[in-house]
């Protein structure tokens, strides 16, 4: 907390004038005091005589740069400020009775300060004379020069202000709290040791206070707070969900990325026993939260995945809750056209549900859509009679809550809300493929709404999507089984200026074409 100290200054004599009285109240300290930091406010209380004739104030110092008493003017205030520990000082007031210096610096002890008062009739000049102003120095730490922040303890270095010598260091006392603890406490009085005391380290990040008090005077005190940030690494990051991607044929692990904790990059383990197994490892800032299996075949049951860290100071997190996903299998009874499949369960969240889902289309889009049962958890089996040839089936559970993604890549849609299993398709005969063929965009270039043309020659589940130029889809709708012949399908989506691809999918075909938007 900032101080004002007031000093009323005594010891003029009248030799000639003497109906002005200087007055003094007695609890002041002589010489003059202030804890540094603080304001001092010099002032002069008269008592004047009926009818006064006029009396002019002026304040004069003596400093150890100064051989000679001079007026505080603003020429020597701006001289002053040029001195070492005067820079941020200001006085105000420097040609009436009252004087303030603002934010004493410690090194303003060898000043000296005396009011000169001028009369005019008659006239005669009188001065008071004080001995030198004493400064309590509170020597605190040095934030621009101390380390705060690193990836060890030993980083961290608190630093007092080297800008006092070992004498103005032995006048105070130190602390360092933490949470309302004293963690450290300083109390040396010899100069030839107190330089070693410093720096300071810590070894938890936390917010500290810095207190110094002076031996002098003990209501000097200075308390400097501060944050201290040693890297740890983050423990908590942990799998959403793994899903199956049909384009891509692989096992997606998905995570909820946590900002702001240091993260560097995530690496993709599979739980092999003692010693984990690194399938992949992406860049924290730059990947939404997606990393891909690479290694494991589609029609294989992985191994539980986890997920594990490694932060900017190279530290590594313990590897995470372990995700398996479903894998589901298909076996076909022709005799009874019938189709039995059985899976294994997720492992990692809780779902009270199994659904199943039935597409003409290998598509996810579709997939998703698409329920045609539900199933007990306790249940891992199902049996669907009279499948349609050429379908896709999987099977999925409903997430306790979605799986929001950082960033969008190319075609993500996200949020996630439930992991789908690989792909079982049936097929009692050969599927004749679909085509789509004559696909147009009116009007192109296009303004709001356009109508997409195409003609497939099949019946077929059909979907169409919009993709922008980054490769992400900003629009899709499954328009079900259609069928052949030419359909026209109005899309009203606003849209800004850019080149965008208009893809039709049908069965295992599509066909793409390129439109422009204008407004």
């Amino acid at each position: 907390m900032k101080r004002t100290i007031l000093l009323l200054l005594a010891g003029i004599s009248f030799s000639v004038y003497s109906q002005i009285v200087i007055t003094k109240q007695p609890d002041q300290p002589v010489p003059p005091q202030a804890c540094e930091g603080s304001d001092v406010v010099l002032s002069v209380q008269a008592t004047p005589a009926p009818n006064p004739p006029a009396v002019v104030y002026a304040w004069e110092v003596k400093f150890k740069t100064l051989f000679s008493w001079t007026e505080i003017n603003p020429l020597v205030l701006s001289l002053l400020k040029q001195q070492p520990g005067f820079e941020n000082i200001d006085v105000i007031g420097y040609n009436t009775a009252t004087m303030i210096i603002k934010n004493i610096n410690y090194q303003m002890d060898s000043l000296q300060v005396r009011l000169k008062i001028t009369t005019q009739s008659p006239a005669q000049t009188m001065y008071s004379t004080e001995p030198f102003i004493k400064v309590f120095a509170l020597p605190g730490i040095d934030k621009n020069q101390s380390i705060l922040k690193g990836c060890e303890p030993e980083n961290i270095q608190i630093r007092i202000n080297t800008s006092y010598n070992t004498t103005g260091l032995v006048t105070c006392t130190y602390e360092l709290q933490r949470e309302n603890k004293t963690i450290l406490s300083i109390d040396d009085t010899n100069p030839g040791t107190i330089g070693s005391k410093f720096p300071v380290n810590v070894d938890t990040s936390s917010q500290y206070v810095f207190i110094t008090t002076n031996r002098q005077n003990a209501g000097c005190v200075k308390r400097d707070t501060f944050d201290v940030k040693i890297q740890e690494v983050y423990q908590k990051e942990e799998i959403g969900v793994v899903t199956f991607d049909p384009k891509l044929k692989r096992w997606k692990v998905i995570w909820s990325k946590t900002p702001d904790v240091g993260t560097a990059q995530a690496s993709l383990l599979a739980e092999t026993g003692a010693a984990p197994q690194k399938i992949n490892e992406v860049s924290y800032n730059t990947n939404p939260g997606v990393v891909v299996d690479t290694v494991t075949p589609a029609g294989e049951l992985p191994l539980p995945y986890r997920i594990q860290i490694t932060d900017t100071c190279g530290h590594i997190s313990n590897p995470s809750p372990a995700h398996r996903p479903m894998l589901l299998k298909a076996f076909v009874d022709s005799a009874k056209n019938v189709i039995k499949f059985s899976w294994t369960p997720y492992i990692g969240v809780a779902y009270t549900k199994f659904y199943l889902h039935c597409s003409t289309i290998l598509d996810s889009i579709h997939l998703r859509k698409n329920v045609i049962d539900s199933v007990s958890a306790a249940d891992t089996t199902y049996v669907l009679n009279n499948p349609k040839p050429g379908s896709y089936y999987a099977v999925s559970i409903r997430l306790p809550k979605p799986v929001e993604l950082k960033s969008m890549l190319k075609a993500e849609t996200g949020p996630y809300t439930q992991s789908l299993s690989n792909i079982a398709e049936y097929k009692t005969t050969a599927v004749e493929r679909v085509s789509v063929n004559r696909l147009s965009v009116n009007p192109n270039p296009f303004a709001g709404s356009f109508e997409v043309i195409f003609d497939i020659d099949r019946a077929s589940a059909v979907t169409i999507e919009v993709i922008n130029s980054s490769g992400m889809t900003v629009y899709s709708v499954a328009l079900g089984e259609q069928v052949p012949g030419v359909h026209a399908y109005r899309i009203e989506k606003n849209l800004p200026e850019v080149l965008y691809l208009i893809k039709v999918s049908a069965g295992e075909t599509f066909r793409v074409i390129k439109t422009v938007c204008v407004h």
